[in-house]
């Protein structure tokens, strides 16, 4: 299963998403090392190139940004099997998650 990482991180440990993964005891968390102003820049560009020219407001973006570390922290403390993902090569870096999976 693959989640979109900004949406995921407000799961938390606690959160169903969690739960239901651990079950299995069979999940990988990737985490994209992504830095905050790339991210910026990449929101910026998808709105530009909808049409939306409003200056951005960055505050919703950078929390989600520190939210996700933190969930990925947390989820490292607590023993599940999170691995960094190279932003500049994120592709194959899943791909080779999802290759040497069993």
């Amino acid at each position: 299963v693959i989640m979109e990482g900004l949406l995921a991180s407000a799961a938390g440990p606690k959160g169903a998403v969690t739960k239901t993964i651990s079950e299995t005891n069979a999940a990988v968390f990737a985490i994209l090392d992504t830095p905050i102003e790339v991210c910026l820049d990449r929101v910026r560009q998808r709105r530009l190139a909808r049409g939306d020219e409003r200056p951005l407001n960055e505050t919703n973006t950078r929390e989600k940004w520190k939210q996700t570390r933190q969930t990925a922290k947390t989820l490292f403390e607590l023993g599940y099997d999170v691995r960094p993902i190279d932003h500049t090569r994120a592709y194959e870096d899943v791909m080779d998650i999802l290759r040497s999976a069993e």
